[in-house]
Order: structure tokens, then sequence, then C-alpha cells
């Protein structure tokens, strides 16, 4: 039987997340149309990446989490009218800095809405394929907690029939899991010759509870009105109180519906970092600021840059020299199916004609999205 496909089910707050990017998939309940993967101005394929890599002999970083590793542009999503704007390569995450600062090969295999047991399944895939192609991974960076503290009436470990739920547990994987499946994928990446990274999700705590998006503040109401679990709807509502008292610490620790890593997670992620001595990325919170963050929790450009920096640092990456070339693949057909997907589904994008009909995507600097 298909996994089912809803990132978050039940969050009437994130119930519109799956908009025509995705398709549904059997083992890991949803993943990017034609299983393409993020570059840093256009979708990839696989082995478009693998021949990359194969052609010019320089590190391989794969990068594995959720929609802080692909990005994910709230402003540009919301219910009822999710076209004319993309979430997607409106701005620069720290895969793209490390792609532009270091001298190494970049395979971004976020996917928005992935919790860790989804990173863990999708790393086999992607980690058999390139070792299939005899193409080394030097260093894995996983970034995963913000999606597996968030609320979902049926549990990851359910959807994927893996276990069980404990009663009153709310969040999509509970702690226990959700370090259990750190070691396992940190453990699988290493049997692949992977030196392994974890980065520790930072935290708006200046974010308001519950609101996915300050250009549409109404959808908050919405929301909480079709929220039917009474146990969060108690903790959004403790949320709003703490944060309006000023105490922020304690409304994010309440705010359950948006995705928001929780200290109990971060304190799970750091035993398995340090049970299996993995290179750890835990940038100081008092050092963020609000321009730190795009939303609730996606890292801003100069969040990213501080990310990148310290992951080069940590892995003795050689800087490039020269002006950043973009050598990534060009995925023609890839990104041309891609519009025409999105533009079928009444996602009406403008200049796609002209687009479909160019000798090259190229021609638009890569930008197949060009409406930020």
């Amino acid at each position: 039987m298909d996994i089912d496909n809803q990132f978050f089910v039940g969050n009437p707050f994130l119930s519109f997340y799956s908009a025509g990017y995705f398709s549904a998939d059997p083992h890991l309940g949803h993943s990017f149309f034609a299983h393409s993967l993020v570059g840093s101005t256009r979708f990839c394929d696989l082995p478009a990446l693998v021949r990359v890599c194969r052609r010019e002999k320089k590190p391989v970083i794969v990068f594995l989490g959720d929609s802080s590793v692909s990005g994910w542009n709230s402003e540009n999503v919301f219910p009822n009218d999710l076209g004319g704007r993309s979430p997607f390569f409106t701005y620069r995450t720290f895969a793209d800095f490390v792609r532009e600062f270091y001298h190494c090969h970049v395979i971004n295999a976020g996917v928005p809405g992935y919790s860790i047991f989804q990173g863990r399944r999708y790393a086999a895939r992607i980690l058999e394929v390139l070792s299939s192609a005899s193409v080394k991974v030097d260093v894995a960076v996983l970034y995963f907690g913000n999606n597996d503290a968030t609320f979902a009436e049926v549990g990851d470990a359910v959807r994927f029939k893996e276990g069980t739920r404990e009663p009153g547990e709310v969040s999509r994987v509970s702690v226990d899991d959700f370090r259990a499946n750190t070691e396992a994928l940190a453990d699988m990446c290493r049997n692949h010759g992977a030196k392994v990274v974890v980065v520790v999700p930072p935290r708006n705590f200046g974010w308001p509870p519950g609101l996915r998006s300050k250009r549409f503040p109404k959808e908050f109401d919405m929301a909480l009105a079709g929220l039917q679990n009474p146990q969060v709807r108690r903790a959004v509502i403790s949320a709003t109180e703490y944060y309006l008292t000023g105490k922020f610490d304690d409304a994010l620790e309440c705010d359950v519906v948006l995705p928001r890593i929780k200290q109990r997670y971060i304190d799970a992620l750091l035993t398995a970092a340090q049970h299996c001595t993995l290179q750890v990325v835990n940038l100081p919170e008092r050092f963020l600021s609000d321009d730190s963050f795009l939303d609730y929790c996606h890292p801003a450009p100069v969040l990213n840059k501080r990310i990148a920096l310290n992951i080069g640092k940590l892995c003795g990456l050689a800087v490039k020299e020269g002006d950043y070339k973009d050598d990534e693949p060009r995925c023609r057909v890839l990104n041309v199916l891609m519009l025409a997907r999105l533009y079928y589904r009444g996602i009406r994008f403008s200049l796609v004609k002209k687009l479909i009909r160019s000798e090259s995507l190229h021609e638009s600097h890569g930008k197949i999205y060009p409406f930020h």
C-alpha cells in the first residue's frame, strides 16, 4: 500500500504545503516531481549530477534535509492561489554558498517537508545510485528536526510502518525515534565513506507562534478554527500567551503547529552526534537577529553564509579561486516538464511560453521562475 503523501496530516496550519512541485512516492511519502533535485537556479536530476561528478574529480558533498536545505520562500506560497511565484531559487541556501565558495561538487538532496524518517530512506536511495556509479561521497551534511517536532495526527513511525505512536504524542517523530534515525542515517553515510556533519537547525525566537507568513496573517485565525486536536489547540493558545508576555523561549516550545525544532530534539541531536562522533555546526543563538531568518525557521542568506563557512572549515574544503562558474547540469527537459506540469495544474507562470520556446533555459540566467 502506498504511504500517505500528506506532509502534516490534520495540521491546518500547513495543510496546503504540497504544491505542484511534488509527487506521491510509495516509499518516501512524497518527492520532487520526476525525482528531481534542486540546484542553485534550476532543478537537476541525479544522473546528470553523477556525470558532472565523474567528469571532474572534486570532493562530493551531499546535503540531506528539509526545506531549509532545498530553500523555501513561504511568502510565495499560500492557500487557494499557488501561482505566480516560486518558493524555490529566490535566495541562496547554505548548499549554494558551499558550491560558490569551495572547490567541490554539491548535491542538494533537501526536500521540503522531510522528517528524519524520510531523510534516512531517501539517503539510502541517493547513496546507492552514487555508489553504483562509482561516485564517492566525501561529506554528508544532515539538517533535520524542524518537521520532526511538528504536529501531525499521524506520526511518521505509523505512516512508514516502522513502529507505533505513544499516547499523547503529537509530533510527527518522537524524540527517541529522532535520535535513533539520526544515528542510523549517520552510520549509513559513513558506511559509504562519507564524513558526516550535523547542522543544528537555528531557531527564530522572535517569530509569532502559528504564523506561517507575515504576508498572510489571516491564515492564523482560519487555521486555529480548523484545528481539531484539543491538546494541540491548548498548546497554540499557550504559545500565543507566552509570546505576548515576552516569554519567547516558552512560546517556541509550545508552538507545535509550525516546523520549529524544540530543545528536547536539539538535545537528542547533540547526543546522537556525540555517540557517533559526528562533526557539528551549532551556531550560538545569542548572535542571531531578525535578519537571520526569512520566516519561522528558514535561515536567510546572511545566516546560510555562516553555516556554509562552518561546514567548509570543519571539512577542510579548499577555497575556490577565481570567479564563480555555474557548472551545474542544465537539465532543460526536466525543467520544461516541471514548468509544463505546474502550468497545466492551473499554476500560471508569466513568461512560461517564452521559456518553453527558448533554445536554452540558461538564457534567463538559469532562473526558470523569474517572479521574485
